[in-house]
């Protein structure tokens, strides 16, 4: 087995630095409201943190208030709801993929400080994780309605055309495929088309599941057209010296076995959840496979079925409901993983910590809830009485706001940073009933109400109840894609007992796990074809 050389690896020590970069934007070779295709151009080694853009917009959904049907982005997921899957080729063949990504992205971006949330994904991903202080209570902070850079609103602000701010959202490669997580892509050394597909979510569906919040009232299906446009690829590709191009191109054309890159794949495995009984708990069976791989963790999001608002308009499906005594262990080569079945908030709250290569960060009381009476935070009555929560979220927020300021003594009032002449312009939910020639309002401005519809505690509580299970630990080693268990003969099984009692919004409904699992892959590239086997 040829060794990898260093400088295909993200984590390059032990040679000359010494290179070139450069970059290009690509333009799909194709693009629809379904799918993208990309062509990955033949220049060097593509850096793993290249970008893909995208915009998102609302062509519809304006009303004379200018604020009872807006289309925002998810709460902690923003816009990467909106890509479904991802998938890389080389010559025809899936190197690597990803599945529902916006629900596990949802997951990753836990695995970051509180700071680099707001101040960085939040720029990236449009989702808003700023909380703020409500009369001594946690809230989100509100979104302006008025349609500029950094307003999170979709769509136009008025019924007059050509006032539409589309929202800009990107994210690093490297997150879509976890190949590029641990090498970089010769792609000069590889013969035959290499090939990125995105499938993008559905985003006319109905009212109770879309990829953004839709907030308002006579919300109906013409409101929620949300189109993406203009998917692009910010590429960079490396040049090293020529001693190092000529020891890479040496390895792969050389005599030897070629180059051999070892590396993490993530695979989706999907289960319905039945509705859970009203008198009893129940305990299912969750057949994960895997048989004959190296599995190095196990990600676990449950999402039941909603039968509110609440939480679709703030977090969508890229959440995890806690579950009304909720127990589990997995079962691998005929062995519980746990000498006990895991029943407590705080050690599972352990184990998911030990997957993140950093501390998993999430809202207080979005793990579990605590309910007055409850036992290890499961609820104590029929469902969570919210009412009587000893948590810190307040009952109502505003997810769109119109903030305002005094004009003229405090008579009028207009957006905060919009000139008053171009309020019509703006989405103010008041209208100007004429101008002068000198574009001096003429009239009474009044601001819009504040749409408030939404209970933070149903929405948010125990929304973020993520399973995780690290395997590696298990092993000696660093993080690495050679770090890893062995599964056998025998399938991956979870065991998963829960009650129907949960919480008002997912109260004995059905719903789905979606189970992803890393697993190590070795990718071999000899003569500049590619070929890719389980390890």
């Amino acid at each position: 087995m040829s060794l990898l050389p260093h400088t295909l690896l993200n984590a390059t020590t032990n040679e000359d630095q010494t290179l070139e970069i450069h970059s290009e934007i690509l333009e799909p070779l194709s693009h629809s409201q379904l799918i993208s295709r990309f062509e990955i151009p033949h220049k060097n080694i593509l850096d793993s943190d290249s970008i893909l853009i995208w915009n998102v917009n609302c062509n519809t959904g304006f009303d004379a208030t200018g604020i009872q049907q807006v289309n925002l982005p998810h709460l902690w997921s923003g816009l990467y709801d909106t890509l479904k899957r991802a998938r890389l080729y080389v010559n025809g063949k899936i190197i690597s993929e990803l599945n529902e990504v916006g629900k596990y992205l949802a997951i990753k971006n836990h695995f970051t400080p509180h700071e680099v949330k707001t101040e960085l994904n939040d720029i990236f991903s449009y989702s808003n994780n700023n909380i703020r202080n409500d009369g001594g209570l946690l809230n989100v902070g509100g979104q302006e309605t008025n349609n500029t850079p950094g307003s999170r609103r979709l769509g136009p602000a008025t019924a007059t055309s050509g006032h539409d701010y589309p929202v800009e959202c990107s994210l690093k490669l490297h997150q879509l495929f976890a190949v590029l997580k641990d090498a970089q892509l010769d792609t000069n050394n590889i013969e035959g088309k290499i090939m990125i597909e995105l499938d993008w979510e559905p985003l006319n569906s109905s009212a109770t599941n879309s990829p953004v919040q839709q907030v308002g009232a006579g919300l109906n299906a013409a409101n929620k057209v949300v189109s993406v446009s203009t998917p692009r690829l910010i590429l960079d590709f490396l040049t090293y010296n020529a001693e190092v191009q000529a020891q890479i191109k040496n390895a792969i054309y050389g005599d030897g076995p070629g180059v051999n890159m070892p590396y993490r794949e993530i695979a989706l495995v999907r289960k319905t959840l039945p509705a859970g009984l009203a008198a009893s708990d129940q305990t299912i069976d969750m057949n994960i496979g895997m048989t004959g791989r190296a599995v190095q963790k196990i990600y676990v999001a449950k999402v039941m079925t909603s039968t509110g608002r609440d939480i679709q308009d703030v977090l969508g499906e890229s959440r995890s409901d806690l579950l009304q005594n909720q127990s589990w262990n997995i079962r691998i080569n005929d062995l519980m993983i746990y000498d006990r079945d895991v029943n407590n908030r705080a050690e599972e709250f352990n184990y998911l910590q030990q997957t993140g290569e950093k501390q998993f960060t999430c809202p207080p009381q979005t793990f579990e809830s605590r309910a007055k009476g409850s036992i290890n935070g499961q609820p104590s009555g029929d469902y969570f009485n919210y009412a009587q929560d000893d948590n810190l979220w307040a009952a109502t927020g505003n997810i769109v706001k119109s903030q305002i300021t005094a004009l003229d003594g405090g008579i009028n009032n207009h957006v905060v940073g919009v000139p008053i002449r171009d309020m019509l312009y703006k989405g103010d939910a008041a209208q100007a009933s004429d101008y002068a020639n000198n574009n001096t309002p003429i009239g009474k401005y009044t601001q819009g109400a504040n749409q408030t519809a939404l209970n933070f505690q149903q929405a948010v509580c125990g929304r973020l109840n993520y399973l995780g299970v690290n395997l590696a630990r298990y092993k000696s080693g660093a993080e690495s894609p050679i770090n890893a268990m062995r599964i056998g003969s025998t399938p991956i099984v979870m065991n998963l007992t829960y009650g129907g009692q949960n919480d008002i919004n997912t109260s004995r409904t059905s719903g789905n796990a979606f189970i992803w699992v890393e697993y190590l892959k070795l990718m071999n590239l000899k003569n500049g074809q590619v070929s890719v086997v389980d390890m």
